[in-house]
């Protein structure tokens, strides 16, 4: 079959480059399209629970995670010119198109009642300041005023917030760039003559800092992985043909991802962004393998198109295996139910494959054009101190195994302990380093306010109206206070507050009587309520229309899902004993899907990891057709996985989708080194009637070095990801890093012992 394809190949070379020229002019056509995503990609199913609930949620009580919040410190906050000043800020941007509301400490109300048409009104505290006495003034009664306190000021920290809504649609489209930075240019105008600094947080600020930084690190990682790939092919080869080549498949490559990309409609996203300098790394191996094939096969009789087919025919069929393998380690993840997921497994499984098949056609045609190798092309081959190392290696597995063994046990031992000691968690900004601004102001509000992760608790009473049970508006005020004498969490606001305020109301704002009508206040102040308008300011889509759902607002700040699940079965206990049967509660937001998509994210990692281990024996099964050699194969890159296990756990590094994604990524890479290792192996076993450590000695002889070369490139390439701004993505290169690195090992050493161990043929090497 290869002998066929090789022919093929050589023959209709011009014609299949010319096809893959047209299908790479067709894929740079959709590339240019391809989008950003501006929003958290989401991980969970469309069917999931919480998903589906957060919907109903959305659907009642309208979009959440569509608030920027900017603050300040300013220890003169309410000095005459800084207090004006803020309120121009609020008035600018309220003006930005694109920005739906601002809300600011001069949107707080008094609630005032008119008896003669028994209905309350609303009135702007500070709505008309002329002199430094009266906002003082007004400073007190704001501070004495029940409802305000913890929101929009902090009178202890002397720091203040505005909440900025944005339009729906401009979040999700690039024009959030562009209304961001107004934002920004606006606050530091307004801000910059009261020497004070705009913090700035909320979920569409940090969607956009994330969004920006993904595409400028894809654009970065992209050129310097093929900067570092080319100048490790130069150094190993030393000719720039040797370079120039894989730069052109890859960048076909690259290009074909991006169309893929746009084809599907997907968006490029934090994990999306990967696939560029991933397939730029991951190309790479393939050039090495075919390179050193021919010109080995050159160097043995001289004739060039001999060599091509050679090559085709001996590496053809192994590449062609290992760009399958490495594909189902990324495929597998299509048969996840999470959309990021999917997205991710489909691009990079499809581009991986489609890696090997540009490769089998374009190689081969460059080098059917090229001159004949000469000394210079070929010198590699002989270098003396690669010769050495690998006798050196045939040696120690030949005479030293059960030291090899014994150390290897030792080692797995000791990754187990550390493996025992890993924990997963996931933070929001899990992946933005700390001395970062958008991290450094997300604490800010964590600190002064509580948090800025919209949280939800929605009440659901008994009986359609039961909301505005007396009983249980008394439980919900119950539950507030119990929530926010909890740490990280900001101040609650719900229906209970409208009933705490309209009572204060009724008493001519006396801050004495906040609190819960009782029956007969009720029958004085629900006529009032009944009867005012939107201008009141009361009821803010607090209520569900049959009054049978209520919620209770609020943010929490970025504590981790592990600390958040703690808070939620702990809100579910206190919830259950607080409304005793008049009322259930549930809770939901964006916060909460986050938590969810992390673990969910894992355990689909997990099982699809599961599931590539399952399918890459199958197709090593169809390879060699021996149990044997199908479990000494697999064994040694399950090592470095646990491995990489233990160094996290001793390292304290969490599990999370970046670093569990690291296991799925690298067994599929690391089994290529099996496979040439073995293909080799079986080779020289069909052609030569030696016993089974001569015929191990050679194969480490003569795939040691594309071995050693291939996890050379990868080491690098994946190492240069340890300089992303993102620790997730920097987690992911340094561990795939060590790992393919441990795996180059496990593959030259172990499993060659293996195979003498259990596969032994005609005699047996001492040790």
């Amino acid at each position: 079959m290869w002998a066929h394809i090789s022919t093929l190949v050589t023959k209709y070379r011009v014609s299949l480059l010319l096809l893959v020229l047209g299908i790479t002019a067709f894929m740079a056509y959709h590339a240019k399209d391809v989008q950003l995503a501006y929003e958290i990609a989401r991980v969970v199913p469309d069917n999931d629970s919480d998903y589906v609930a957060y919907l109903k949620f959305k659907e009642l009580f309208g979009q959440d995670g569509t608030t920027m919040v900017l603050g300040v410190k300013k220890d003169a906050f309410f000095s005459l010119g800084f207090f004006t000043a803020w309120k121009d800020l609020a008035t600018q941007l309220g003006q930005v198109e694109g920005i739906d509301h601002v809300l600011s400490i001069y949107n707080a109300r008094r609630i005032l009642k008119n008896s003669e048409e028994k209905a309350f009104y609303g009135e702007e505290i500070f709505a008309n300041v002329v002199d430094q006495k009266q906002l003082d003034s007004l400073e007190e009664e704001y501070r004495a005023n029940p409802l305000y306190q913890g929101t929009f000021f902090n009178f202890e920290s002397h720091t203040a917030f505005m909440a900025i809504t944005i339009n729906t649609e401009v979040l999700a489209s690039k024009q959030r760039y562009d209304l961001i930075d107004q934002i920004v240019e606006i606050s530091d105008r307004v801000l910059s003559p009261y020497d004070t600094e705009a913090r700035f947080s909320g979920l569409p600020f940090i969607r956009t800092s994330i969004a920006s930084a993904v595409k400028t690190e894809m654009q970065f990682f992209s050129v310097l992985s093929l900067i570092m790939c080319a100048g490790i092919l130069l150094l190993f080869f030393r000719t720039f043909t040797s370079v120039i080549f894989p730069i052109v498949v890859i960048a076909i490559i690259v290009i074909w991802a991006l169309g893929t990309v746009s084809l599907f409609d997907f968006r490029i996203n934090a994990v999306t962004s990967l696939i560029p300098p991933l397939i730029i790394i991951i190309g790479v191996p393939n050039f090495i393998y075919l390179v050193n094939k021919f010109h080995s096969e050159y160097k043995k009789h001289g004739n060039k198109l001999a060599a091509i087919h050679r090559m085709v025919q001996k590496i053809g069929v192994v590449t062609f295996m290992t760009n399958a393998t490495t594909a189902v380690g990324f495929l597998v993840l299509a048969f996840t139910k999470s959309p990021m997921l999917r997205e991710f497994g489909v691009v990079a499984g499809i581009n991986i494959l489609a890696t090997f098949f540009v490769s089998i056609i374009v190689v081969p045609a460059f080098f059917s054009y090229l001159p004949e190798p000469n000394q210079r092309h070929t010198h590699y081959l002989d270098r003396k101190w690669m010769e050495k190392l690998t006798r050196r290696i045939a040696f120690v597995v030949l005479r030293k195994r059960k030291y090899v063994y014994a150390f290897t046990i030792l080692l797995i031992a000791a990754a187990v302990v550390g493996a025992g000691k890993l924990r997963a968690i996931g933070y929001v900004l899990d992946d933005v380093p700390k001395e970062k601004k958008v991290y450094k102001d997300l604490k800010f509000f964590e600190n002064n306010f509580g948090g800025v992760l919209p949280f939800e608790v929605v009440v659901t009473a008994r009986d359609p109206k039961g909301i505005n049970n007396l009983d249980v508006l008394e439980r919900m005020s119950i539950f507030q206070d119990t929530l926010e004498s909890l740490p990280h969490v900001s101040r609650t606001y719900s229906v209970a507050d409208v009933a705490k305020a309209s009572r204060m109301a009724f008493f001519n704002n006396n801050p004495g009587r906040w609190g819960i009508p009782n029956t007969r206040e009720r029958s004085y102040i629900l006529p009032y309520l009944q009867n005012s308008n939107e201008n009141a300011g009361l009821l803010e889509n607090l209520v569900d229309s049959t009054g049978q759902i209520g919620r209770i607002s609020l943010n929490i700040a970025d504590i981790g899902s592990v600390k958040t699940t703690q808070l939620l079965k702990r809100l579910t206990d206190v919830g259950n004993q607080v409304f005793e049967g008049q009322a259930s509660v549930s809770f939901t937001g964006v916060s909460l899907l986050f938590i969810k998509s992390n673990e969910y994210l894992i355990k689909s990692l997990i099982n699809s990891m599961l599931l590539a281990f399952a399918i890459i024996s199958i197709l090593m099964g169809f390879m060699f057709k021996d149990f044997r050699m199908v479990l000494a194969s697999l064994i040694p890159n399950l090592i470095p996985l646990v491995i990489t296990a233990g160094i996290m756990g001793f390292a304290g590094i969490p599990l999370k989708p970046s670093t569990v994604l690291v296991f799925s990524i690298a067994f599929g890479i690391s089994i290529d080194d099996a496979l040439h290792f073995l293909a080799k192996y079986r080779q020289e076993l069909n052609q030569h009637n030696w016993p089974s450590y001569r015929i191990i000695s050679v194969a480490i002889t003569e795939t040691g070095p594309s071995m050693m070369y291939t996890s050379i490139v990868l080491f690098a390439g994946f190492s240069i990801f340890a300089l992303s701004d993102f620790g997730g993505t920097a987690a992911l290169g340094y561990l795939l890093s060590v790992t393919l690195l441990v795996a180059m090992f496990t593959n030259l050493i172990v499993l060659p012992s293996l195979i003498l161990t259990f596969i032994n043929r005609k005699g047996k090497a001492k040790g």
